[in-house]
């Protein structure tokens, strides 16, 4: 069709009407929104000429998206996540803030409620044939003091690229905790090394990324949280170097200075020393928080998360 309606008065008033604009009762913001996502939405069923076949091919999909759970998923794979982190990235950059680790996309398999070790921890509860992990280092503030009682909570998935809570295999809380840092700062933990993994093949998130020509594979990472008194929460995640995907993530999260090095440990006395009978690998990592001020906010993303 070469109409076009979205600029007539008619629809206009009743883009209004339908928003909500035109009550006295409901929440100002959410009018606002739900406005402006219905004024692109009509602007855009115009412009491409959207047709009723393929609106209702959309609804359809989102009940199934909904029904799926995968909605977290789709979010990170086309890039809403990785956006909402380049707008907090430009916020400090206005406000002068700088010397942080940076941040990345959360995901959507965090649980609460890790249990929690002071200093040193071991992630992994369950058997895994995967290569046993060291990981360790320090949480500072941007002077570079250590931070003592900062907590440290980190997840990850096991050598199959499945996370506990999710996959029923697991034991609860597997590969996830939270380390308290001792005094001056340091954390460490023993784990296995993750394997990265894809999108449910027969998802609606998968069958999304295959119409627009998109793969749905992630590299082996390690998420965490970071927090401290007086710090801001820092939500980021390591990658594994040398993974295939290391920088063709599907969602966006790889950035170069969250790629620390893997160090293969073969000597026997330090396989030894660690209690340990074959070579290991082992990644020094520190995190780096920057202070809360009377500008700046805590930046702890409220949504809904799993709980065990």
């Amino acid at each position: 069709m070469n109409v076009k309606t979205v600029q007539t008065s008619e629809v206009q008033d009743f883009l209004q009407v339908a928003s909500g604009l035109k009550s006295a009762k409901g929440s100002a913001r959410a009018k606002q929104i739900v406005h402006r996502v219905m004024s692109d939405v009509f602007q855009a069923i115009e412009d491409l000429d959207i047709t009723p076949d393929e609106f209702w091919s959309a609804v359809n999909y989102f009940n199934q998206l909904g029904a799926s759970g995968e909605a977290g998923l789709l979010a990170a794979g086309l890039g809403f996540e990785r956006y909402l982190d380049i707008r907090m990235d430009a916020a400090d950059v206005a406000a002068g803030i700088d010397g942080g680790t940076p941040r990345t996309i959360e995901g959507p398999l965090y649980v609460a409620g890790a249990p929690i070790s002071d200093g040193v921890a071991r992630l992994d509860t369950d058997a895994d044939e995967g290569e046993v992990l060291i990981m360790h280092g320090t949480v500072r503030d941007v002077a570079g003091k250590p931070l003592a009682g900062a907590i440290v909570d980190v997840w990850h998935a096991n050598s199959k690229g499945m996370y506990s809570h999710f996959d029923s295999s697991q034991s609860a809380f597997n590969l996830r905790r939270r380390i308290r840092t001792d005094a001056q700062g340091r954390y460490e933990f023993r784990s296995t090394v993750p394997s990265g993994y894809g999108c449910p093949p027969n998802g609606p998130t998968q069958a999304l990324l295959d119409t627009i020509g998109r793969h749905g594979q992630r590299p082996a990472h390690i998420h965490f949280f970071v927090s401290a008194d007086q710090h801001r929460h820092l939500t980021t995640q390591i990658n594994i170097d040398g993974d295939a995907y290391l920088h063709d993530d599907f969602a966006f999260a790889t950035r170069d200075d969250l790629i620390p090095a893997v160090a293969q440990i073969t000597a026997p006395e330090a396989i030894k020393a660690r209690g340990l009978d074959a070579p290991y690998a082992d990644i020094a990592f520190d995190f780096t928080l920057t202070h809360l001020t009377d500008v700046v906010a805590e930046q702890i993303v409220q949504r809904q998360r799993a709980a065990a």
